[in-house]
């Protein structure tokens, strides 16, 4: 269609397709690409409720930002072992305890337990003297760092009547 000789004035700034009457009104018309120029290598996957769109890249890095925060969230979550299990690990440090010291099994009461909120802790009463000397072990509550935290000891200022241990 050929515009009419009083829409001149608006061809000189450009071509106004509503003006010339070939587009319909209330369409918006994209530019159209030159064949050279490049396609994004991440094409557009669709509109978010504000308008923006998200990318191929954009929910990739989403995923991974999930992922990520899930094995964080796994490598901090640290369960507490059950008392069966904490009072096994207490057993084999006592009994290493008496292998390497020579103190038997029989010097020492009764195994104590008590669990407390970082971890556990397990007592044996050294016999010659149980208000003062006793052998005790510390587990994480997790079970994985045990230690002993009392060696048996009598005296223990000055450590004559206790026999020497055995490191």
């Amino acid at each position: 269609m050929i515009p009419a000789p009083n829409e001149g004035a608006a061809l000189e700034d450009g071509p106004n397709l509503v003006n010339a009457g070939i587009a319909v009104p209330g369409v918006q018309y994209r530019r159209l690409r030159h064949p050279s120029r490049r396609v994004p290598p991440f094409a557009v996957l669709q509109v978010d409720a504000q308008g923006m769109a998200v990318t191929r890249r954009l929910l990739l890095l989403i995923i991974a930002a999930f992922v990520a925060g899930g094995i964080a969230m796994l490598s901090l979550y640290d369960p507490a072992i059950d008392p069966q299990a904490a009072a096994a690990l207490a057993d084999r440090l006592a009994t290493d305890y008496h292998r390497q010291s020579g103190n038997p099994r029989a010097a020492f009461a009764a195994r104590e337990g008590r669990q407390w909120a970082d971890g556990w802790e397990f007592r044996w009463r050294y016999r010659p003297c149980p208000e003062f000397a006793s052998l005790r072990v510390w587990i994480s509550r997790n079970g994985r760092r045990a230690s002993y935290a009392e060696f048996p000891d009598c005296a223990p200022v000055t450590g004559l009547p206790a026999d020497p241990r055995k490191t």
